[in-house]
Parts: C-alpha cells; sequence; structure tokens
C-alpha cells in the first residue's frame, strides 16, 4: 500500500509532531528513504485517534522486512519509541509487524507499557537472532520472574 490515508493530526502540538513522525517513518519504510534507523520520539500519552496511523506505521513496518535485509553488513538497523505511550493495542500492532522484521538494536523508553510492554521486548528478544543491543529505559519490570526470563534470554540469544 503506497497512500497514507490516515486524518490528518490534530491541533495539539505533541500530537502533531508524533503523527508527523509516525507517517514520516511510515512514508521513509514504504518508498525506502530511510537509513534503517526508526525512530518516534515525542511526549504524548496514548488517544485512540492515534490506532489508524499506528496501524499505517506496523503495515509499512512489517513490509520493511524485505528492505532491512539488503542494508549494508556494517549497518546498525535500530527500532526506537521514546517518551510515547504504547498501550496493547499498539503493542499488539507492533508485535505482529516485527515478527519478522529483525533490527539489530531495540530501544524502547518510557512507554508507559506495564506487562504488556515487557512481554512484548521479552517475546522480540527471544525470536530476533540479528537483535545485537537493547535499550529498556523508564519501563520498570513488575516482577522478579520477567527479570529472571530477560536474564535467560540474553543468556541464550545468539
Amino acid at each position: 500500500k503506497w497512500e497514507y490515508p490516515a486524518d490528518p493530526p490534530s491541533d495539539d502540538d505533541y500530537e502533531d509532531l508524533l503523527v508527523t513522525q509516525i507517517k514520516t517513518e511510515t512514508l521513509g519504510m514504504r518508498y525506502g528513504t530511510d537509513n534503517g534507523e526508526i525512530k518516534i520520539a515525542a511526549n504524548v500519552l496514548y488517544d485512540a485517534d492515534f490506532l489508524p496511523h499506528w496501524n499505517e506505521f506496523a503495515e509499512a513496518l512489517q513490509e520493511y522486512q524485505h528492505a532491512i535485509r539488503c542494508l549494508p553488513a556494517d549497518t546498525s538497523s535500530s527500532f526506537s519509541v521514546w517518551n510515547v505511550e504504547l498501550p496493547p493495542a499498539v503493542l499488539d500492532l507492533l508485535s505482529n509487524a516485527l515478527e519478522s522484521t529483525h533490527f539489530k538494536i531495540l530501544h524502547l523508553q518510557d512507554n508507559s507499557f506495564g506487562q504488556a510492554g515487557i512481554q512484548f521486548l521479552l517475546s522480540y528478544m527471544q525470536n530476533n537472532p540479528e537483535l545485537e543491543a537493547f535499550y529498556l529505559s523508564q519501563n520498570p519490570f513488575e516482577s522478579v520472574d520477567d527479570v529472571n526470563r530477560l536474564c535467560s534470554i540474553i543468556k541464550e540469544h545468539p
């Protein structure tokens, strides 16, 4: 899909920034104009009006798996989401899209995603043999079991 049918941004500056970034990254992935670094950074809580934009982003992200394989070997592809709330609905979209799109670096910061986000992170790490580094900041673990699982995944990771 080579268009971006989601509604335009709102009149809130931070929401406008988020939607503009999502659209820019979506189009960059679709048209191959990016450099392997996908980054969304805004100081925004989730609003249901964002879901169509996250849908577009996730569809492009899923197709991006083909382009990411063609990047030069020395390119450190990365996926970063900073200071943007990621509720379960968005995490599900991202999880499905990232199932076969393997970045070398994953950076999640201050996403207010709770247990669902930790499960997303652990699953992605476990299923991504290309992952070389991950950064998790201001996204607390809620259980010792999750910390132990993270340690096991890191220990067993290729």
